[in-house]
C-alpha cells in the first residue's frame, strides 16, 4: 500500500509518507527502563497514557490531525506517553519500597511539606 501510495503521489508527498512510515513504526524507540524492540505505535501510545480520559483525546486528535501535522501530533504524544510510562514505574519502585519497609530511595527528597503548604495556601484563596 505504501509504494502504490508512493507511486502515485508527487515528490512532496512521497517525502512525507516515508517520513510518517517511519515514525509510526520503523523506527526503534528506547522504553523507560530498558530498550525495547516495540515501536511506538497508536495503540501502544494510546495504553501508555493509562487514563481514558486522554486515551480518548490522544486518539480524537491524531484522527482529525490534517496530514502534514500526523507526525507533530505522534511525536507530541509519544513524549507523553513516554513521560507518563516513566512516572507511573517510578511510582511503582516507590510503592514496592514501602511495601518491604524500606525508606525512601537513595536521592530521594521530601516534597510532602511543600506540597501541604501549597495547598493549604491555594484553599486559602477559596480555590477548589
Amino acid at each position: 500500500m505504501d509504494s502504490e501510495m508512493d507511486s502515485d503521489a508527487s515528490g512532496g508527498e512521497a517525502t512525507r509518507s516515508a517520513t510518517l512510515r517511519l515514525a509510526f513504526g520503523q523506527q526503534q524507540h528506547e522504553e523507560v527502563g530498558a530498550v525495547s524492540d516495540q515501536p511506538w505505535t497508536i495503540e501502544r501510545i494510546r495504553d501508555a497514557l493509562r487514563d481514558p480520559d486522554l486515551a480518548q483525546r490522544f486518539m480524537g486528535e491524531i484522527n482529525t490531525a490534517p496530514a502534514h501535522h500526523l507526525l507533530h501530533v505522534f511525536a507530541r504524544w509519544e513524549l507523553i506517553a513516554k513521560n507518563r510510562q516513566a512516572a507511573f514505574t517510578e511510582n511503582q519502585e516507590i510503592i514496592a519500597r514501602e511495601q518491604r519497609g524500606e525508606g525512601p530511595a537513595e536521592g530521594s527528597i521530601d516534597v510532602t511539606e511543600r506540597i501541604l503548604e501549597e495547598a493549604a495556601r491555594i484553599r486559602s484563596r477559596g480555590a477548589a
